[in-house]
């Protein structure tokens, strides 16, 4: 879940608020889950269909604009609602949580390496933040580079754009095609294998009838309470002999 939730962040930064309607062909590569992930945007929504993962087979379908989501999970024929303000949570916890990075993220800087993503040639930038490193694949004369680093923009100013982690990607120079992030031993890696403008369905991005629908239960230590002030976040208890706190029950 957590790893959907910040593929599909990445997603945005490369299509949110374009024009054309997209079709998104990504993999993600991490510790806790392996999967292909096809993307579907039209205006400001966005329908991401993961293969697989511990819940199995499932779908978000997120509005860029206000945040909300509605996550399908195919098996049980569930459709769980979270709102724009649980999302905007939801991804601060997956932050404090699978190693995002802390602190200022420095300036990508040019590697002098490049290598071949799909059709693709791309220039390899580094980056770094407090435990953190990073590498991104920019591609150099991509056909859909205009559009692309426009929606790249446009992600800053969307509900996703407050949670964003490490550096700006809209300042560098071409599309992102890949990016690695290395934190607490754990590398996760996101390809987009190919970018299509074909027309979406509009139904692509409504709940099926027969799906039992659920609201996301509020997160504990977040958001207001009866007199409207806000709550602050949990924060891990400190590991005894003063190492590395170990991460909330459930948490992967």
């Amino acid at each position: 879940m957590k790893n959907v939730l910040l593929s599909a962040a990445f997603i945005l930064c490369l299509a949110v608020a374009v024009q054309a309607d997209l079709v998104i062909e990504s993999k993600l590569e991490s510790p806790q889950i392996n999967s292909s992930i096809t993307t579907k945007i039209q205006g400001e929504k966005l329908r991401a269909d993961m293969s697989g993962g511990a819940l199995g087979s499932m779908s978000v379908i997120l509005d860029s604009k206000s945040g909300d989501s509605v996550n399908l999970m195919h098996g049980p024929k569930i459709a769980m609602k979270t709102s724009g303000a649980q999302m905007k949570q939801t991804l601060e916890l997956a932050k404090q949580f699978t190693g995002a990075p802390t602190g200022e993220a420095s300036k990508p800087e040019k590697s002098g390496m490049s290598e071949k993503i799909g059709d693709y040639d791309c220039d390899i930038y580094t980056w770094t933040a407090t435990g953190t490193t990073g590498r991104y694949w920019v591609a150099k004369n991509h056909p859909q580079a205009q559009m692309l680093k426009e929606a790249e923009k446009m992600m800053n100013s969307g509900i996703l754009g407050t949670t964003q982690s490490g550096p700006d990607i809209s300042l560098l120079p071409g599309p992102v095609m890949k990016t690695e992030t290395i934190s607490a031993g754990q590398t996760t890696v996101i390809t987009v294998e190919s970018v299509k403008e074909q027309k979406v369905d509009p139904k692509d991005f409504e709940v099926p009838a027969d799906y039992k629908a659920m609201v996301m239960p509020a997160i504990p230590g977040f958001g207001g309470d009866a007199g409207g002030g806000a709550i602050p976040a949990p924060r891990r208890p400190p590991a005894a002999g003063g190492g590395a706190a170990p991460p909330p029950p459930g948490a992967k």
